[in-house]
């Protein structure tokens, strides 16, 4: 029960505070947070097809 619990409690403070989020990584690295997500997704995109092909 706490396996589906609490992952959904996560996901609800970060789309409520996003905005926050959004800020504080902007005024503490400088960088916009969009450009940080798309890095994470190429990332794991390169990663998933280096294991697929492999």
């Amino acid at each position: 029960m706490i396996k589906i619990i609490l992952p959904i409690v996560l996901l609800f403070l970060i789309v409520i505070f996003w905005k926050k989020i959004d800020e504080f990584i902007m005024n503490k690295l400088g960088i916009k947070t969009y450009k940080i997500i798309g890095g994470i997704i190429f990332l794991g995109l390169i990663v998933l097809t280096l294991l697929l092909y492999d």
